[in-house]
């Protein structure tokens, strides 16, 4: 969030970024946050959420979210 927050901004009104590809978006929400704080972690990935959306439709680049599937076979 940090590097999307700070570093993002300066690079889009540079014009210097013309794609933004998250992969694994869901990872550092899947294990930072304990059962008592799902409340906080939904606040996190909306944050994330609607930053991204501003970037997409305030420089009118595209957006890609890519997740990691996880499976569990029995």
């Amino acid at each position: 969030m940090r590097c999307l927050s700070n570093k993002a901004p300066v690079l889009l009104k540079n014009h210097a970024v013309k794609l933004i590809v998250l992969d694994s978006v869901a990872g550092p929400f899947r294990g930072d946050y304990g059962n008592s704080e799902m409340i906080k972690r939904a606040q996190h990935i909306n944050n994330l959420g609607s930053l991204l959306y501003r970037y997409s439709h305030q420089y009118c680049i595209p957006v890609v979210c890519i997740n990691q599937v996880s499976l569990v076979m029995y």
